[in-house]
Formats: C-alpha cells, sequence, structure tokens
C-alpha cells in the first residue's frame, strides 16, 4: 500500500518531466530528479529574473486586445499575443487579456499540464 501511495505522489511529477522533455527539448542532463524519485528542478530557456520587470495591473490592463494580449496568472504577467491564432479554442483566449487570469486560467481543464508547460516561454515579469 506504501508503494502504491508513494507512486502516486510521484507520478505527477513523472508526467511534467516528460511533456517539459518533449516541448520544450531540454537536454536530460538539466533535469534533476532526487533520490526519493520526486522532480527537484528543470533547468530550460526562459528568461532569467535580470531580464523580467514587474508590471501593474494597470499596465497590464493596457493589453487587453487581440493586436496586444497581456495577462497575469499567479502572480507571473504573460504576453500571449504571439499565441492567440494558435490556442486551441479560438479566440476564447482573449477573455484574460488585460486582467489577472488565475481564475480563467485554472477553470480550464485543458490547460493542465499542456498549458502550464507552454506558459513560461510567454513569460515577460511578474505583478507588482
Amino acid at each position: 500500500m506504501k508503494i502504491i501511495k508513494t507512486v502516486l505522489n510521484v507520478l505527477p511529477f513523472i508526467i511534467i518531466a516528460v511533456i517539459v522533455i518533449r516541448y520544450l527539448n531540454i537536454s536530460k542532463s538539466s533535469i534533476s530528479i532526487s533520490k526519493d524519485s520526486s522532480l527537484t528542478s528543470i533547468s530550460s530557456p526562459l528568461p532569467t529574473s535580470t531580464q523580467l520587470s514587474i508590471y501593474s495591473l494597470s499596465e497590464i490592463a493596457k493589453h487587453n486586445n487581440q493586436n496586444s494580449c497581456w495577462m497575469a496568472i499567479r502572480g507571473s504577467v504573460y504576453d500571449v499575443t504571439s499565441y492567440i491564432d494558435q490556442h486551441p479554442d479560438g479566440l476564447s483566449i482573449l477573455q484574460g487579456c488585460g486582467i489577472d487570469a488565475t481564475q480563467i486560467f485554472d477553470q480550464v481543464r485543458k490547460h493542465d499540464p499542456r498549458g502550464a508547460v507552454l506558459l513560461p516561454s510567454y513569460l515577460i515579469g511578474s505583478i507588482e
């Protein structure tokens, strides 16, 4: 029973790691897995903290349309303008433009895990 419990606790991390490797082409050497098989870190080609800016909700609100779509999700700010035409659900993504879209993002079951894997490539900063 303990083994099943351990597998169930670790399985989501393994699935996410496989998805990240597949979609972001991360080399195997950039993944760190601890002895208990839990994922401890993944390095990816994301912006460094020195490249990221801090934005107010009023600044994010200016980017509220198809020509410039920024959204905040869990305290981070994403410029998803270039992704609008690729969004599987069409223009429904525009609902989150210019706002804190955390609740909208979390309510869409299809966002987990693919959306979580794609988001980092659109990261531009965080909310002040």
